[in-house]
């Protein structure tokens, strides 16, 4: 019973495959990518990374600029290099 119901990468695997193949046959192709997407995954072909950043502003009291400008700096978008980045 316990192997039967047991979640393992191999039949996880073998589910996402059909359900990519069935989906792609029927035209579902939204699904077919979807399971094509966690396969790779599951496979270790891609990595999915996220990043938060917890940002103290008031930026009730800034003006759009000053939100961009903090924004870019945050982001490292900004061109301009300051002291900080040597």
């Amino acid at each position: 019973m316990r192997q039967k119901y047991a979640i393992t990468p191999e039949k996880t695997g073998s589910m996402l495959w059909k359900i990519a193949e069935t989906s792609f046959e029927t035209g579902a192709y939204n699904a077919a990518v979807s399971a094509v997407k966690e396969l790779n995954q599951l496979a270790g072909l891609t990595i999915q990374r996220s990043q938060n950043l917890n940002i103290n502003a008031n930026i009730d009291k800034m003006t759009k600029d000053d939100i961009k400008a903090r924004l870019n700096e945050l982001l490292g978008v900004n061109n301009d290099f300051s002291s900080k980045d040597h």
